[in-house]
C-alpha cells in the first residue's frame, strides 16, 4: 500500500459480528489465519457477505484441515499421538501457545473438514474463484533475492522431521471466493 500510495485500513474483532460496520461498505476482504479460531464459520461468512460491496472479493487463508488430520502426526508431533478423526468434525481443540519468553496464553482452534468450509462459503452466495493448497517452501537453496519474495519462510526449523512434512502436505489452505447473489436460508 505504502509503495503505491495508496490508503489503508485495517480492522479487527469478532469475525461472527461485524455490526459496526454498514452493510456493503468494503471493497475488499483479507483475512490471514483468523478462521481457525472463528466458533461459528457460517455467520463470520454472512457477516462477511454483509459488509462486502457487490462483486467484492473475499481472500482469507487457513491450516489446512488435511494437515491438522495427519501433518502434526506423521511429523512426531507429541501433542499428536494419532491420525486425527477428520470423519468426525468439525470439533475443537485445546493447547497452550508458549511464547520465547517462557509464558503462555490458552488457545481454542476449530477443525473442520474441507467440505464444510467450502460448501458454507457457497450456499453463503460467494462464488469460489481460487483454491489453492499451500506447503512451505524448499528454501534449502534459494538465494537471498528469492528468499526476499517469499511471503513466510522457516529455514531453520527446529524439527527437521516436521519441515519435511511440511514441504510435502498443504500446511495451508488459500481461498479466493466473490460476493454474487444474497445468502441463501437455511
Amino acid at each position: 500500500a505504502r509503495e503505491h500510495n495508496v490508503e489503508v485500513q485495517f480492522a479487527s474483532g469478532m469475525a461472527e459480528d461485524l455490526g459496526r460496520f454498514p452493510a456493503e461498505s468494503f471493497h475488499l476482504v483479507l483475512s490471514s489465519y483468523a478462521f481457525d479460531y472463528v466458533t461459528d464459520m457460517q455467520q463470520a461468512y454472512k457477516e462477511v457477505w454483509r459488509v462486502l460491496k457487490p462483486g467484492g472479493p473475499f481472500v482469507f487463508c487457513q491450516s489446512h484441515p488435511w494437515f491438522q488430520a495427519v501433518g502434526w502426526y506423521l511429523a512426531g508431533d507429541p501433542d499428536a499421538p494419532e491420525i486425527g478423526d477428520y470423519a468426525s468434525w468439525p470439533a475443537h481443540e485445546e493447547w497452550d501457545w508458549a511464547f520465547e519468553d517462557g509464558t503462555s496464553a490458552p488457545m481454542r482452534g476449530h477443525l473442520r473438514p474441507l467440505s464444510l468450509i467450502i460448501n458454507q462459503l457457497i450456499e453463503t452466495g460467494f462464488v469460489l474463484e481460487r483454491f489453492l493448497e499451500q506447503n512451505y517452501e524448499d528454501v534449502a537453496d534459494a538465494s537471498p533475492e528469492e528468499l526476499e519474495r517469499l511471503p513466510y519462510t522457516y529455514p531453520t526449523h527446529p524439527d527437521e522431521q516436521e519441515y519435511r512434512v511440511m514441504r510435502k502436505l498443504p500446511f495451508t489452505l488459500l481461498l479466493k471466493a466473490r460476493k454474487q447473489g444474497p445468502p441463501t436460508e437455511e
